[in-house]
């Protein structure tokens, strides 16, 4: 579990310099709110501790359906990739070919969003104000207007060559977001 995978990093005197995570959940309320508050703690002080957490930021899109239910009219981004502490990793895929321009995925719902669990950060409050008010069609489904925003970056995650037995390399449509924060 999250508890103590996260007293287990934090607690050991060696540890690794990047960490990545390929869980989460968009439902709202899945995970008790002490239990969220906890693991933000922890990605908070692995920051600390100099380790980069990585988080994938889910494949339901901007999670009003999510494989956990219904979020009753509200937009949600994955929880943990949404902890402040953590890099949310979307998901893109290459326009042409096997390199290249970079796009948007297509094939399923790269996870964003803003957050219920935590408030936007400093450093991200101008860009969210900016952002919002020059897009011309926002949401006609609830979303968190002041919540951290994610994901951070995106990485490809969808149609990229991959090692399958037997054949070897081949180009293959698999994708989400643990492929691009394994």
């Amino acid at each position: 579990d999250l508890h103590t995978f996260g007293s287990d990093v934090t607690g050991e005197p060696t540890h690794p310099t990047v960490i990545s995570i390929s869980y989460g959940t968009q439902y709202i309320g899945l995970c008790p709110a002490a239990s969220v508050a906890r693991f933000a703690a922890d990605v908070e002080k692995m920051a600390g501790m100099g380790i980069t957490v990585v988080i994938s930021s889910g494949d339901d899109g901007s999670g009003h359906y999510s494989r956990q239910g219904v979020n009753a009219g509200k937009l949600s981004p994955s929880y943990p990739a949404s902890i402040p502490h953590a890099v949310a990793v979307g998901s893109t895929y290459w326009a042409q070919g096997t390199s290249g321009a970079e796009q948007a995925t297509t094939s399923f719902g790269s996870g964003g969003g803003f957050s219920y669990d935590f408030d936007a950060p400093s450093y991200q409050k101008d860009a969210t104000a900016a952002y919002l008010g020059s897009v011309p069609n926002l949401p006609t489904l609830e979303y968190a207007k002041t919540g951290r925003g994610s994901p951070d970056v995106s990485a490809l995650g969808e149609q990229f060559a991959v090692w399958q037995q037997p054949g070897g390399i081949v180009t293959a449509c698999v994708g989400g977001t643990s492929a691009s924060a394994p």
